[in-house]
């Protein structure tokens, strides 16, 4: 075991062994499965003389990235390459893609955070490497080879050496430097209730209802026959027969409870956040331009036989708005983080073509909301002075909303017209 004397010169901590090797075989795992499911579909595309699947060669890439990230893992800790270093002067983690230096007088103590299972301290001095620069905290991961409690000691024992030898008046204005840095004007308006996501959500599971109502249907999932007639999109359909409504109509529909559940989960949390921080008119414009975006790439990069339905486009175009917004917040500013932190937990997984689901998963949809969401939201960001708690350009949301209200609703009814006939 490394040494955990505070008094000693420098204090180097290894991986631990048992952690490193299970994290590996866990990653590896997933590689070689990766790697599998790619290569076997693009090998069937190669036989059948098809055009290849893009989720498939995802699927590949990542396998093969993910593989060589093994590999160097691997190799590190074959070489027992230090990993935690605490110096006189400040601490060095060692990792694959890198190192983080940061000097003593630029931290506040380690704190222990249990949902992450990491020691976090507040950074509020300059003397830090580019790694951490601009970044909130410095995070210690419980993965070395001595309890996480022994190396939070010996953290903050050596921390408390310097700080106790700093002036008083220049621990005080680095203090106050970090609390103006991390505050924040008052944005959005959280006391208000988010009725307009309550309403798409209500707007969801009536439509839902209705499709549970038509011929074919089984369990909890609506027939085929009865999507495509009560607006799914269909290339075929769109393109030769100029059905062009589909591109609103498919994003209200959901193929099954399920589907509808997880949709309307997100919705929750995403529009939740989004209303009250940036008002009903950019939310609703936000919930517009990602179904509107989630449809068009998904028309492009669909085949002629597949069936495209579901609110996940524009349901990622909310969280790729969050992820933007959240540079609305000083860089330091654990708000900031927490919003990155929520964004990227809906994003990466939605995005990445291995998630393991009972339906399909219309990637092309999650593209295309996650895009036009995040240039929309980046048109909010320069229309929102900080000085206002929201956005400017109220004639802009306005009108977007309006468009995108109108378009839904126009859709709808040239659908209920086509039933009437």
């Amino acid at each position: 075991m490394a040494p955990t004397n505070p008094s000693a010169e420098t204090i180097v901590y290894y991986p631990n062994e048992k952690k490193s090797l299970i994290a590996l075989l866990f990653l590896l795992g997933i590689s070689v499965f990766l790697f599998l499911m790619g290569a076997g579909s693009l090998k069937q595309s190669l036989a059948d003389a098809k055009p290849f699947n893009m989720a498939d060669l995802a699927s590949l890439l990542l396998g093969i990235a993910l593989f060589l990230f093994c590999l160097l893992a691997l190799l590190g800790s074959i070489k027992k390459r230090p990993q935690l270093i605490l110096s006189k002067e400040g601490i060095a983690i060692k990792g694959i893609l890198g190192t983080q230096t940061a000097n003593w007088d630029s931290l506040l103590p380690f704190e222990w955070i249990a949902e992450w299972n990491v020691l976090r301290a507040p950074i509020v001095g300059n003397n830090v490497n580019k790694g951490l620069s601009g970044k909130a905290y410095l995070q210690v991961t419980n993965s070395y080879n001595a309890p996480i409690g022994i190396i939070a000691a010996a953290l903050n024992a050596r921390r408390a050496e310097i700080w106790n030898a700093l002036p008083p008046e220049e621990v005080n204005r680095m203090l106050d430097a970090f609390r103006k840095e991390i505050e924040t004007s008052p944005i959005g308006t959280p006391q208000k209730k988010p009725w307009l996501t309550y309403a798409l959500l209500i707007t969801l599971c009536l439509i839902f209802a209705v499709e549970m109502l038509g011929p074919g249907s089984k369990g909890t999932s609506p027939g085929m026959l009865t999507l495509l007639v009560l607006g799914a999109l269909a290339k075929p359909l769109v393109l030769e027969h100029q059905e062009w409504f589909r591109l609103f109509t498919a994003p209200l529909l959901h193929g099954s409870l399920l589907h509808l559940m997880f949709n309307s989960f997100a919705l929750l949390i995403g529009g939740s956040i989004l209303e009250r921080m940036i008002g009903r008119s950019w939310f609703l414009a936000l919930f517009s331009a990602g179904a509107l975006g989630g449809s068009l790439m998904s028309l492009t990069l669909m085949n002629e036989k597949t069936v495209s339905i579901g609110a996940s486009g524009a349901v990622l175009g909310l969280f790729a708005a969050i992820c933007v917004l959240s540079l609305r917040l000083p860089k330091r500013s654990p708000e900031r983080e927490k919003l990155q932190l929520s964004s990227f937990q809906v994003l990466i997984p939605s995005l990445l073509p291995f998630m393991i689901t009972p339906f399909v998963i219309d990637y092309g949809a999650h593209l295309g909301g996650a895009l036009s969401g995040g240039l929309l939201a980046y048109v909010i960001l320069k229309n929102w002075d900080k000085k206002e708690a929201l956005p400017g350009a109220k004639g802009l949301s306005r009108t977007l909303a309006l468009v995108g209200s109108a378009s839904f609703l126009s859709s709808i009814g040239t659908l209920i017209a086509r039933l009437d006939r």
